[in-house]
């Protein structure tokens, strides 16, 4: 029969205990096996002894208060000494430095005793918290106090790198299951026992000068809850993505443990628990992101969508300032704003997809006019339109910050609009270079540029329109930076080359006839100086002008007439006050415009007449006055003869010796 050490243990407790008789009663047994036992026994009765006697014994060893009393008695003889000196001086003292010195003596005499005795108990304490079971927590906490206590001593004289970091390491290894007892505590429904807990967690963290790591199990509370209950939604078997949950979520949670982070964290309270929300969104923030892109991009129409989500936000806001305080309020802010940034990504894409397919159904209907180009004028309205409303949501959307969202779009638009234009030479002004409609008058040919030019000038005024309400929106928001249409000059070099090419063209219905003519009469000048019979030949070579000459006037006269009727019409002032290089009044734009198309008129007069000294006599006298009714002429019509008419004047009057 063998024994076991509960055995052993039974025997020794009885009462009356025979060894000889009861180890008989067992039979035949195995000594060594027992003699094992017996031993095992005895050691740890010999380990419980031990820690008996450190628990019981002071906490100062005897060598300790030995070296203590040493100190002690080499203090008190030395103190004796000096009031000794004191009271036989007394009587001879002529100031307070005697007094001063004293003090002095006895201050380094006290702290001198205070840092021996911390060293004393620190060692002796510090060896038996390191032999300490560390379940027991009750007795490592005393030892911890005493430990931290003649740490703070000991630290204000010197600092041990080993020491510190010995002692750090063991209220971190102590303090460790407390810190997740915190959220237990905060996790408890009984708030008269959630007080209790908390409160004598406080205390051991306060004690051991951990009350930061008190405060951050608060934080990592807040925090990992919302995380939690963001991957919950995530993580579900049917996910399911909702934000507005997610923010009322943010605001419950604050609202529910605010009170109790105040009590414990005081002022602090209601800025930790919102942070540290903020944070515990903030790690799951990709999933948010993706999964708002996904909704947006996978909605039918994206900017409604965008604009539902940014409603919500701004309620949320709007209830938290009710409800709520600035801490909370930031917080939510700050969410609410990177939602929107998330928004604008997204967006921004949207708003450029739809101006550039407004923009790209521009065409030329089948049954509209090649040379009229009224019908741009519908698509311009509906493109418009389009930007109109694309602004109106983009504000409601987005509020004060609506403007980096929508105008880089707006830009883009306009850039393919005039590539648009350009490109199929929608305003006519490849084609009609070299092209002159004989079939139709002057004041048709004429409309038919005009109508090029208001469509510009349309263009214009529409840009302007919405910058100007831009620029006024802007400073309702208080919005200092610029954020109008910056490419607009894009439209300014279009309107001014439609300009320059239609009066060119303008001018050339009126010019085409004038080089025949003129043209025409050098062919008979020629043949007639071969004959010498030219005043035969010739149609009139007298003073009064030649008729085509005077048909330039006519034309010029019905362009002025049909410029004229334009000039009520906004879009065609819009084109010309833009393209004028000096300032000008709306009254002038007319004049503007056909002084354009004189000088082109008397520019090609000037190149008809050629080389004055290769004209005949009577040749240069037609010439001559035809130069001075066209001069004339413009004149009349308010217009300046250019300085190559001037000069052509008087080189003919020299010919003809007048």
């Amino acid at each position: 029969m063998s024994l076991d050490a509960d055995s052993v243990e039974r025997l020794c407790e009885k009462k009356g205990f025979d060894a000889v008789s009861e180890i008989a009663n067992l039979g035949k047994i195995d000594l060594n096996a027992t003699k094992n036992v017996v031993d095992g026994v005895l050691d740890a009765r010999l380990d419980s002894f031990e820690r008996e006697r450190n628990i019981c014994q002071p906490p100062v060893s005897m060598d300790g208060i030995a070296l203590l009393v040493n100190d002690t008695t080499k203090l008190d003889r030395s103190l004796v000494s000096h009031m000794r000196m004191l009271k036989q001086n007394e009587g001879s003292l002529i100031s307070t430095n005697d007094v001063l010195e004293f003090d002095s003596a006895k201050a380094k005499a006290d702290k001198l005793v205070e840092i021996v005795k911390a060293k004393i108990l620190w060692t002796t304490a510090f060896r038996e918290a390191s032999a300490l079971n560390k379940n027991n927590h009750a007795e490592m906490f005393a030892k911890l106090v005493t430990l931290q206590r003649c740490h703070d001593v000991l630290s204000r004289y010197s600092k041990q790198a080993d020491r510190d970091a010995n002692f750090e390491q063991m209220k971190d290894e102590f303090l460790s299951w407390y810190s997740t007892g915190i959220v237990m505590a905060l996790e408890e429904d009984d708030e008269v026992r959630k007080a209790d807990q908390l409160e004598t967690l406080r205390e051991k963290f306060t004690v051991l000068n951990r009350s930061h790591v008190f405060e951050s199990a608060f934080g990592s509370f807040a925090r990992n809850k919302i995380k939690n209950f963001v991957e919950q939604m995530f993580d579900a078997e049917e996910p399911k993505f909702d934000l507005w949950r997610i923010l009322q979520q943010v605001f419950t949670m604050w609202k529910a443990h605010k009170r109790i982070f105040e009590q414990y964290l005081e002022e602090r309270g209601s800025q930790a628990i919102s942070q540290n929300l903020f944070e515990g969104i903030n790690s799951q923030w990709n999933r948010i992101s993706d999964a708002l892109l996904c909704e947006m991009s996978s909605s039918e129409n994206p900017l409604q969508t965008a604009h539902r989500i940014a409603t919500m936000c701004t309620e949320h806001l709007d209830y938290v300032k009710e409800h709520g305080d600035d801490n909370i309020l930031v917080t939510c802010s700050t969410i609410t704003n990177k939602l929107l940034e998330i928004l604008s990504e997204g967006y921004s894409k949207q708003v450029t997809s739809v101006l550039l397919a407004s923009v790209n159904k521009i065409h030329q209907p089948e049954r509209a006019s090649r040379s009229r180009h009224t019908w741009i004028m519908a698509f311009i309205e509906d493109l418009f339109s389009t930007i109109r409303q694309l602004i109106e949501d983009a504000e409601s959307t987005f509020g004060p910050k609506y403007f980096s969202y929508i105008v880089p779009s707006l830009e883009l638009a306009m850039k393919e609009f005039a590539s648009l234009v350009s490109n199929n030479d929608l305003l006519g002004i490849q084609k009609e270079q070299n092209e002159v409609r004989l079939r139709k008058t002057v004041q048709e040919n004429t409309e038919d540029k005009i109508s090029a030019i208001c469509v510009t000038g349309y263009l214009l005024s529409g840009i302007d329109e919405v910058n100007e309400y831009l620029g006024e929106s802007a400073k309702q928001y208080g919005v200092s930076e610029n954020f109008a249409i910056s490419n607009r000059n894009l439209l300014e070099s279009m309107n001014r080359m439609v300009l320059d090419c239609k009066a060119e063209s303008m001018a050339l219905s009126i010019n085409y006839h004038m080089g025949e003519e003129v043209a025409e009469l050098k062919k008979q000048s020629v043949a007639s100086q071969a004959v010498e019979s030219l005043k035969n030949t010739l149609p009139s070579f007298s003073t009064p002008p030649h008729s085509y000459v005077t048909s330039v006037g006519h034309g010029l006269l019905h362009q002025m007439n049909t410029i004229a009727s334009y000039q009520t019409d906004r879009n065609f002032v819009s084109a010309i006050l833009n393209a004028a290089e000096s300032e000008i009044s709306e009254e002038e734009v007319d004049i503007w415009l056909l002084n354009k198309v004189g000088i082109s008129v008397m520019r090609a007069f000037y190149a008809n007449v050629g080389d004055v000294t290769a004209l005949s006599t009577e040749l240069a006298r037609q010439f001559h006055a035809d130069i001075v009714f066209l001069s004339e002429a413009m004149v009349d019509l308010r217009l300046k003869p250019i300085p190559e008419i001037d000069d052509l004047t008087k080189r003919l009057a020299e010919k003809i010796q007048i």
